[in-house]
C-alpha cells in the first residue's frame, strides 16, 4: 500500500502508529462488504473445512437435532407437512401413450392395461418389501427424510414373486456402518462413513449394519453394490460423499422461535393464575357502604401449576 504524505510523516515519528493506520485502512477499503475485516466483521471467522470434511459426529448431531424438532416442534412439523402436501400431492401418476395406429383401437386397450398394472404395482403389498407402504406413502417418507436427515437410501430387491418380482426397500442413513473401514480385496478403494468409493469418488458399494432380529450390529456389515442402491441426497461440494440435513441452517432459528413461544405461553399462564382478594372489616355504625376505611387488606395470590 502506498503511503501518502501524512502517513510518511507519521511513520517518521512513530512507525507503530503508522503500521496500525495502514492496517485499518486495509481493513476498511475491501472491495466487498463480505470480505471486510473491520469492526462489524471482526468476530466472523468461519472454518475452512466446508462440506468435504464435516465430521461424523457433527453430521449425526445435526441429524438428531433435526429429528428432535421434527417430533416436538409444531413449526418444523407444519413446514414438513406443507412440503409433502405440495410436492407429493396425489402421488406419481402414469399415463401410457402408445399411438393408436392399429385397427380396433388395440393400442388404446393396451394403454389401459399398462395403467391398471401400474396402479396395482403401486400397492403396498407389491412395491414395498415390507408390505407396509404404498408408492405414495414411500414418496412422502423419501421427501421427509431427504430434508430432515439429509438423505435416504432405496435398495432394489428382487424376489420370487411371480407377478411383481421387483420391490424396493427404504433404508435410513443410520443403517450405514460408519465403523467399517476395511475394504474387501485389493482394489484401491476406500470406505468413507459406510460408502465404498473408488479413486474418482464414485460409489462402488454401500456397507450396511447387519440386522440381527430387531437390532443392528455395527460390528458386522452387509455389502450391497451401488447399482442396486439409490442414495438420494443433495451434493453441495464436488468431494462430498455423505449427506447433511437440509434443515441445518434453520435449526437454531426454529429452536429460538419454539423457546420464545414457550416463554410467552408460561408468562400468560402465570398471569392467568393471578387473583386479588379484598377483605372488609366489620361494618361500622355509620351505616351500610364500602368506605375506604373498611378495607382491611389486599391479598395477592399467585398459583402456578
Amino acid at each position: 500500500m502506498n503511503l501518502n504524505w501524512l502517513e510518511r510523516s507519521i511513520a517518521t515519528v512513530s512507525p507503530q502508529w503508522a503500521y496500525k493506520r495502514m492496517a485499518w485502512r486495509s481493513a476498511v477499503s475491501a472491495a466487498f462488504d463480505s470480505g471486510n475485516t473491520g469492526r462489524l466483521n471482526r468476530n466472523w471467522n468461519p472454518g475452512t473445512e466446508g462440506f468435504d470434511n464435516i465430521t461424523q459426529g457433527e453430521r449425526t448431531r445435526i441429524r438428531y437435532r433435526a429429528q428432535d424438532l421434527e417430533r416436538n416442534s409444531d413449526i418444523a412439523g407444519a413446514i414438513l407437512s406443507a412440503l409433502e402436501r405440495n410436492v407429493v400431492g396425489g402421488g406419481m401418476m402414469l399415463q401410457a401413450k402408445i399411438p393408436h395406429s392399429k385397427p380396433g383401437n388395440q393400442n388404446g386397450e393396451m394403454n389401459q392395461k399398462i395403467e391398471d398394472l401400474w396402479e396395482e404395482f403401486c400397492k403396498a403389498e407389491n412395491i414395498d418389501i415390507t408390505g407396509t407402504q404404498s408408492l405414495d406413502e414411500i414418496e412422502e417418507t423419501l421427501l421427509r427424510r431427504y430434508y430432515v436427515d439429509g438423505g435416504i437410501l432405496v435398495v432394489k430387491v428382487y424376489t420370487k414373486d411371480d407377478k411383481f418380482p421387483f420391490k424396493i426397500q427404504v433404508r435410513s442413513v443410520d443403517d450405514l456402518n460408519t465403523l467399517n473401514t476395511i475394504v474387501p480385496g485389493e482394489n484401491g478403494n476406500r470406505i468413507v462413513e459406510g460408502i465404498e468409493i473408488d479413486q474418482y469418488n464414485k460409489p462402488i458399494a454401500y456397507h450396511f449394519k447387519k440386522l440381527d432380529g430387531q437390532s443392528l450390529l455395527p460390528g458386522e456389515s452387509v455389502q450391497i453394490e451401488a447399482k442396486d442402491v439409490i442414495f438420494l441426497f443433495k451434493k453441495n461440494s464436488p468431494k462430498q460423499v455423505r449427506e447433511i440435513s437440509q434443515l441445518a441452517t434453520a435449526l437454531p432459528r426454529i429452536k429460538d422461535a419454539n423457546q420464545f413461544i414457550e416463554a410467552v405461553s408460561i408468562k400468560e399462564r402465570v398471569l392467568a393464575c393471578l387473583s386479588v382478594f379484598i377483605k372488609r372489616d366489620t361494618p361500622s355504625s355509620g351505616g351500610p357502604g364500602r368506605g375506604m376505611g373498611q378495607v382491611a387488606a389486599v391479598i395477592a395470590r399467585i398459583t402456578v401449576e
